[in-house]
């Protein structure tokens, strides 16, 4: 009710009056339609992701006619971007082997989550928060948040190969002190963080439940947690030992259930992309 009463008093005051029946459902498309309406008015930062885009051609030695080239093909379906590993390790076949049409891809994909975490950082969440991206790729939606919410701290994780190397490019290039870099089969730390995303990541995981007991220690009580789990589809990259890993031998959904409050669902899978708040 907080919510409406921020977004319109007097129509606050008539839901008040309401019987308590009529007021849940009431309330619920109000909340809705709010919702709605907030993420299509977020104006998409086009102009940052110009400029990473031009960092990451300049890393690549292409040009941004060769980068939308390569967007192009995979929208249409016409982009192969790796054979069929669903039955071997795909951090030492695939992920190590990755290329310039991976960091093309990966760009554009990141930027397709923008606006729905935007929303949630900008309702839940202050400035000087610190966050971790648990398989950051290129690291552009964790940067673009960077530059909105002025992050106090933003360690970028994952495995030391191409793409890693434009990230530590990025940084270097842009003098980013509150950007850490780091190899996430190396990183220990006790640390916790405001903000955890993983996205993009668990499905391609053998051993997915391990490492989403991993974020879990990550996430600060209170935390949120920006999650898409290791859900099995019509993909080479997306493991069946994940989804098994995660929905057969252990219960990943009960986990989060008993640990976090689910409260947004988003982007294309809206069974499996949430952002989770921890309790505590």
């Amino acid at each position: 009710m907080q919510y409406i009463k921020n977004y319109n008093l007097e129509l606050y005051n008539k839901i008040i009056a309401l019987k308590e029946s009529n007021k849940r459902t009431i309330i619920q498309k109000i909340i809705d339609k709010i919702k709605r309406y907030t993420e299509k008015s977020i104006v998409f930062p086009q102009k940052e992701v110009d400029e990473f885009i031009n960092i990451a051609c300049e890393y690549m030695n292409i040009n941004k006619d060769e980068y939308y080239k390569i967007i192009e093909q995979f929208r249409a379906g016409e982009l192969k971007l790796i054979e069929n590993y669903e039955n071997q390790n795909q951090t030492d076949i695939f992920w190590f082997n990755v290329d310039k049409k991976f960091i093309c891809v990966n760009i554009y994909a990141q930027s397709n989550f923008y606006k729905s975490i935007y929303v949630v950082l900008s309702r839940l969440l202050t400035n000087n928060i610190t966050v971790l991206d648990y398989g950051c790729g290129t690291g552009l939606l964790a940067i673009l948040l960077h530059k909105r919410f002025n992050f106090k701290k933003l360690v970028l994780l994952d495995i030391d190969n191409y793409t890693a190397g434009f990230v530590k490019f990025y940084i270097e290039k842009t003098s980013s002190k509150e950007i850490v870099w780091e190899d996430i089969l190396k990183y220990s730390s006790n640390e916790t963080f405001d903000f955890v995303q993983s996205l993009d990541v668990l499905e391609h995981l053998e051993n997915s439940y391990e490492h989403l007991l991993k974020l879990d220690g990550i996430v600060r009580k209170g935390g949120l947690m920006a999650l898409k789990i290791a859900f099995e589809a019509e993909d080479k990259t997306h493991l069946p030992q994940a989804a098994e890993s995660f929905f057969v031998k252990n219960d990943g959904l009960d986990y989060l259930k008993q640990k976090y409050n689910m409260i947004k669902r988003f982007g294309y899978e809206q069974l499996v992309n949430c952002v989770y708040k921890k309790r505590g």
